[in-house]
């Protein structure tokens, strides 16, 4: 989600409109994504060239930094050429935050009435006491923290299963409202009594982080590779 320039909402064939996320979402989706270079020793050689990721409106373009790469190669007797680089995920993720650190710190902290621009927060909800759960989380605040980003935690131990889909929904309805949350994330696996889909459509397609929501989904199947390309008309 964080590096899309929009997305389209996709109830029906006639029912299409568009969104954009707000600069403050597309540097938390960054740091949600740099959870993915940290977890990874290696990568494929595509990750080696520095990518870019388009800002929202009235803000300048966010470069993620080219890093050096812990490169070996593999020859054979008739070619030097290289045939794969190793790509050391946790310094690629250690430049992007370090990059994203010094932004944000130019930017005003969020309050529920914060304008557009403002630091940007995460909310997570957590549902049950599954210990993968919980430590991914922690992960997730730590690198909001690390960044200077705001991270709203709602912890439901689920004890007898007592948590319903209707308290669940108020919630997501709350941070979808407030302006300090730019991002939301359900943490999954959902418990069995849950109707995760009726979850995650509750949360507003631009700051659904994780991109699960059927509007964010259905990108993958446009035809567009870049922002602007034209489209299939549905």
């Amino acid at each position: 989600i964080a590096s899309q320039q929009q997305a389209v909402y996709c109830s029906g064939p006639s029912s299409i409109t568009s969104f954009m996320p707000s600069r403050a979402a597309v540097l938390l989706g960054i740091v949600v994504l740099s959870l993915v270079f940290v977890q990874s020793t290696a990568s494929t050689a595509f990750l080696a060239s520095p990518f870019e990721v388009s800002s929202a409106p009235s803000s300048s373009a966010l470069r993620i930094p080219q890093t050096k790469t812990m490169a070996t190669t593999a020859s054979s007797p008739s070619s030097s050429s290289p045939l794969a680089k190793d790509i050391d995920g946790k310094s690629i993720a250690a430049a992007i935050r370090s990059e994203l650190t010094q932004q944000i710190s130019l930017l005003p902290p969020s309050t529920a009435s914060s304008p557009p621009g403002s630091r940007p927060g995460l909310a997570v909800m957590l549902v049950g006491q599954r210990r993968d759960s919980q430590t991914y989380v922690r992960m997730k605040q730590k690198a909001c923290h690390d960044c200077g980003m705001n991270s709203f935690l709602r912890v439901y131990d689920n004890v007898d299963g007592d948590v319903t889909e209707e308290l669940l929904l108020n919630q997501i309805s709350e941070w979808n409202d407030d302006l300090a949350v730019h991002g939301i994330l359900v943490q999954l696996p959902l418990p069995a009594h849950i109707d995760e889909e009726v979850i995650l459509r509750a949360v507003r397609p631009d700051k659904d982080v994780d991109g699960l929501h059927p509007a964010n989904t259905a990108r993958l199947f446009s035809t567009s590779t870049h922002a602007g390309a034209a489209k299939l008309n549905w």
